[in-house]
């Protein structure tokens, strides 16, 4: 409950200080420069009983770019590098952690009643880059380095995003950005009839704003 106390207190100073600097502190438009903390799993029909799905961990980075399109709204859409994945625990022994590199193309509407917050929801396509990788220990689940086209799986994904993000000023065009997204995918990461399993995703973003 402390944690939950602390946001609405942070939440409350930011509105706060966006009332008396007023909404001319905002900019035409908006380049972000972030770092990001994804926690992601997945959700997948007909998983094992004998399985117990879980969260990974992993960082990545990216840029976000955001326009006014009318009077509080703006549009905005990024470029970025993430880590996605799922971990397994088996009830006989043994746990398995899948990792997946995607490019994420996320695009939103953000509502921006003050210069220090907003909330948004749009949606994003990911493109998988590279192999994906599975390190397990889990007896008849082998490790993996491979392509997705051989392990059956889809490099394409989308799904909708949404989010809140904060923005601290700092100099008159320069200001510390926080966000905080869900993302749920909707398409099948198998190619195949094999499953079915789709990304949940958040992201937890950190970085510098620059506003023109």
């Amino acid at each position: 409950m402390k944690v939950f106390r602390n946001i609405r207190t942070l939440l409350a100073s930011a509105l706060f200080v966006g009332m008396v600097l007023g909404p001319e502190s905002a900019h035409a438009l908006d380049l972000a420069v972030m770092g990001s903390l994804n926690i992601g799993t997945q959700s997948q029909a007909g998983l094992a009983a004998t399985y117990t799905a879980g969260t990974v961990s992993n960082f990545g980075y990216g840029a976000l770019l955001a326009f006014d399109s009318f009077p509080t709204i703006k549009s905005e859409f990024g470029i970025l590098s993430v880590k996605r994945g799922m971990a397994l625990t088996s009830s006989t022994g043994g746990t398995s952690t899948s990792t997946y590199n995607y490019l994420m193309v996320p695009y939103m509407f953000r509502f921006e009643p003050i210069s220090l917050i907003s909330v948004g929801a749009g949606a994003y396509y990911a493109y998988g880059m590279g192999n994906y990788n599975v390190t397990s220990t889990i007896p008849g689940l082998a490790s993996a380095d491979a392509t997705y086209e051989a392990g059956g799986y889809s490099r394409s994904d989308f799904g909708l995003i949404a989010g809140i993000s904060l923005k601290f000023p700092v100099l008159p065009l320069f200001s510390v950005r926080l966000d905080a997204d869900y993302a749920l995918g909707l398409s099948n990461l198998y190619s195949s009839s094999a499953g079915n399993a789709t990304f949940r995703d958040i992201l937890l973003m950190a970085g510098l704003n620059f506003g023109f």
